[in-house]
């Protein structure tokens, strides 16, 4: 009597068992089919919505690596854009790289996975990205992640003027044509300069400071300015 007992409670286990293996390789088969001649999205769909069961099962694990490899190979050149994520402080923090690529328009790739990101072009490596929602990236299944793609506009602006200051001996008006003409008297109406006494230059002569300026943009954002200045001596000529 126990051992029929026993053999009456092995077989509906058993037969469990088995139909548990059965529709294992049936999902399997439909997914492999759907990786290699379908479309590896519906594949995904597929696991995605069996996979508590699949994932009992180590014959699962040889699909689901193709799986991701596949669904990584379809994203590849279907980057998600993200350019909304990006502001004046995300450019900021990345001063130091930017202010050393040559001026262009790029696009940039990154290919994310479980260790590193991927970033192409590669002179853009260490560049801190801004916080995009992980839903933004997320692949059909298995944690596979689509690549994104964001615009970068770099644009140098070389030797603003921002500044002239005059420096001079004479205790007479100073009158300019240009940048390079002065007199000491005009005929013609010109227009004298303000000008800064100094005992120390010589006479006759008008000493001119510039102060210019070098810029570099990002997508219109200031990222690096530098400033320097030239200093000229011209001679004052009597009279225009």
């Amino acid at each position: 009597m126990r051992t029929l007992l026993l053999t009456l409670l092995l077989v509906p286990m058993m037969s469990f068992g088995q139909d548990r293996i059965t529709k294992i390789k049936k999902l399997l088969n439909e997914i492999d089919s759907l990786i290699y001649s379908v479309d590896v999205v519906d594949a995904a769909l597929t696991w995605k919505e069996n996979a508590n069961l699949l994932l009992t099962d180590s014959l699962s694990y040889k699909t689901l690596s193709s799986l991701e490899g596949n669904l990584v190979e379809f994203y590849y050149d279907k980057p998600v854009n993200v350019d909304s994520y990006f502001d004046k402080k995300n450019f900021l923090v990345n001063t130091s790289i930017l202010k050393n690529i040559s001026d262009g328009k790029y696009e940039v790739y990154v290919y994310k996975n479980s260790y590193q990101n991927t970033i192409e072009p590669n002179i853009f490596e260490n560049f801190q990205m801004p916080i995009i929602p992980s839903e933004i990236l997320e692949g059909a299944c298995c944690g596979v992640l689509k690549p994104y793609s964001f615009n970068i506009e770099i644009k140098s602006q070389d030797s603003i003027l921002i500044d002239t200051k005059y420096f001079s001996s004479s205790k007479k008006p100073i009158y300019k044509k240009n940048e390079k003409t002065f007199y000491f008297k005009t005929k013609t109406g010109l227009n004298s300069i303000d000008f800064t006494y100094d005992e120390m230059i010589s006479k006759g002569i008008i000493k001119i400071e510039r102060t210019y300026k070098n810029v570099k943009y990002t997508n219109s954002v200031l990222i690096n300015e530098k400033t320097y200045s030239d200093i000229e001596n011209r001679s004052i000529i009597k009279k225009e």
